[in-house]
C-alpha cells in the first residue's frame, strides 16, 4: 500500500484512503450464459452473480455482475488476474486489463454513512444497499461503483481522471459535517 493517499483520518469516526487499483479486469462474453463464465467461476472458486447488486468473492477479489454479460473482477495486490483469465476464457469473450482507469477508495467509520449520503441518491439504510452488495451510481460527475463491505465501511471504484475532484469532494463534504 505504498502509493496510499490518507484523504481523510478522524479515528473510527471517519476515514478515507485513496490508492491504486492493481488488479482490475472487465470480461466480456458472447452470451449470457457461457460456457466461459462458468468456467471462469469454477477456476477461480466463486459463484457467478446472479443480478447487478451481488458480489461474489473469490480468494483474493471480488466479482461484479455490471451488465448481463459482462463481469469485473477486482483483484488484491498479490493476485493478478489478467493471465488466469486470458487462459479460462480463451475465445469465449474479451478480457481488457482496466487497472489504469480506476483508483479505489476505501471508506470506513460511523460518518461514512451520512457522508456518501450527501453526494449519491442511494437509500444507504436498512431497506437499500445492504453489505455485500454493490451499485453503479453517480458522485460529484463521476460514474463510481460503491461496494458495501460491511455496514459502515464501503470500497468505491473511481476513474483516474476524476481522482481529484472525488477526493477534494470527500475532504469538503468531511469538512462540512465538522470532521
Amino acid at each position: 500500500m505504498d502509493d496510499a493517499i490518507l484523504l481523510i483520518d478522524k479515528g473510527e469516526d471517519l476515514q478515507a484512503v485513496l490508492r491504486p487499483c492493481r488488479h482490475l479486469v472487465q470480461i466480456g462474453f458472447w452470451d449470457n450464459r457461457s460456457a466461459s463464465a462458468e468456467r471462469l467461476a469454477d477456476a477461480l472458486g466463486f459463484t457467478l452473480p446472479e443480478d447487478g447488486q451481488q458480489v461474489a468473492d473469490f480468494p483474493g477479489g471480488w466479482v461484479y455482475r455490471i451488465a448481463p454479460s459482462r463481469l469485473l473482477l477486482l483483484g488484491s495486490e498479490d493476485r493478478p488476474l489478467l493471465p488466469e483469465c486470458q487462459t479460462v476464457i480463451g475465445q469465449g469473450g474479451m478480457v481488457s486489463d482496466i487497472s489504469h482507469a480506476k483508483l479505489l477508495l476505501d471508506l470506513k467509520g460511523s460518518a461514512a454513512v451520512p457522508l456518501l449520503c450527501r453526494g449519491i441518491t442511494l437509500n444507504l439504510g436498512f431497506a437499500g444497499l445492504r453489505p455485500g452488495c454493490f451499485a453503479q451510481t453517480r458522485l460529484h460527475d463521476a460514474s463510481i461503483l460503491l461496494h458495501r463491505l460491511e455496514e459502515a465501511q464501503f470500497q468505491l471504484l473511481i476513474p483516474t481522471s476524476y481522482a481529484a475532484a472525488v477526493s477534494d469532494w470527500f475532504k469538503d463534504a468531511a469538512h462540512l459535517m465538522r470532521y
